[in-house]
């Protein structure tokens, strides 16, 4: 696919972690239509936030969807949202959430397109309730190698579909996302924070129906031994009612921190060794709150939107993310032994 007959200037990408890196043909189209056929390996790339070489396709071509980010319809009595792929979560939020909806999964940044939503089949802090972004899709149109556009659905061409969910790009250029959003009273999130003093008093908590609510995460100490091995905190929230909300609010429905945060101008290794063990210190004694509290939906799903290239506190090197996902009779005893082996190599982190 190109949109010109002149050949597409070359780029070094990577993701988010910014390792590995390598060099593709870059193509940017202003609208769905300048999209034609081209030779040799494609894939689409949104804004680059997934992790490892996910849409970096060194030596071929890359399509930056970032411009395909039209609305194209809303139901606003089923919340039903027709979009193009290039639109953000932040373009959703800024735009509905006034409207009182909100999006059904979200993960740890807003700033991540439709179709790469679709594409990694995201998660969210409510993952163990509602499932993953995928589950809320009602149909996809995307452009296929041979160069025909098709529409498809759990219904219709649903070996597609369901191949494209989670599907890394790599069964077509998704067009556009149809999907469900959630219906919400607030912009706030009613939260609770709980200390845990260990690994299996964190997983104890997490799997307390008591303690349970809509969106649920646990945050990891990894600096911490013996038997503080996987201290933290557990956070939980849920929607806020108006009537949770302090008479000092008065816009319940106010959009929140939409652009990116501030911008650090340099690639310094901060994140590391002793850095890590005071930031995992503050950070346990910041978030520490004996009682429920507000919080603007930003600051308990974003916090790291508030630096736009945190990326570069890892330093010019990048930095490797692991996802682990382990049966839960033995969640203890394998997650542990993570921990034990990071900390043998000195791979302390503040993300965990």
């Amino acid at each position: 696919m190109t949109t010109s007959t002149t050949s597409p200037p070359q780029a070094e990408l990577s993701g988010w972690g910014r390792y590995p890196r390598s060099r593709a043909a870059v193509i940017r189209p202003e609208r769905l239509s300048e999209l034609k056929l081209v030779t040799g390996g494609v894939i689409a790339r949104g804004l680059g936030r997934s992790y490892g070489d996910a849409s970096i396709n060194g030596g071929h071509s890359v399509i930056l969807t970032e411009r395909l980010n039209r609305f194209i319809s809303f139901d606003a009595v089923t919340g039903v949202l027709r979009s193009e792929a290039g639109a953000t979560m932040g373009d959703v939020l800024q735009t509905f959430v006034p409207k009182g909806w909100f999006l059904p999964i979200t993960p740890g940044t807003k700033f991540v397109t439709l179709g790469g939503a679709v594409a990694s089949d995201i998660h969210g802090k409510n993952h163990h309730r509602d499932g993953s972004f995928g589950r809320f899709v009602n149909e996809l149109r995307m452009l296929l190698a041979d160069g025909c556009v098709v529409d498809c659905s759990p219904i219709k061409m649903p070996e597609l579909f369901w191949a494209t969910i989670g599907g890394m790009g790599l069964t077509g250029v998704i067009l556009e996302v149809t999907f469900r959003l959630i219906p919400i009273q607030t912009a706030y999130i009613h939260a609770k924070s709980y200390y845990v003093a260990n690994l299996g008093e964190a997983l104890k908590v997490l799997s307390d129906p008591a303690k349970d609510d809509q969106y649920s995460v646990c945050w990891l100490n990894t600096t911490c031994t013996g038997a503080l091995l996987g201290q933290g905190l557990v956070f939980t929230g849920h929607h806020a009612h108006r009537n949770e909300l302090p008479s000092t609010i008065s816009n319940v429905l106010v959009p929140h921190r939409i652009r990116p945060g501030k911008q650090i101008p340099l690639a310094l290794p901060l994140l590391s060794g002793p850095a890590v063990t005071l930031f995992n210190r503050w950070y346990a004694w910041q978030n520490n709150k004996k009682d429920a509290y507000i919080s603007q939906y930003d600051q308990f799903f974003y916090p790291l939107d508030a630096i736009a290239n945190w990326n570069l506190l890892y330093g010019s090197r990048g930095l490797l993310q692991y996802q682990v996902v382990v049966p839960g009779v033995s969640a203890e005893s394998a997650l542990g032994g993570v921990l034990k082996r990071l900390q043998k190599e000195r791979l302390v982190s503040f993300l965990t």
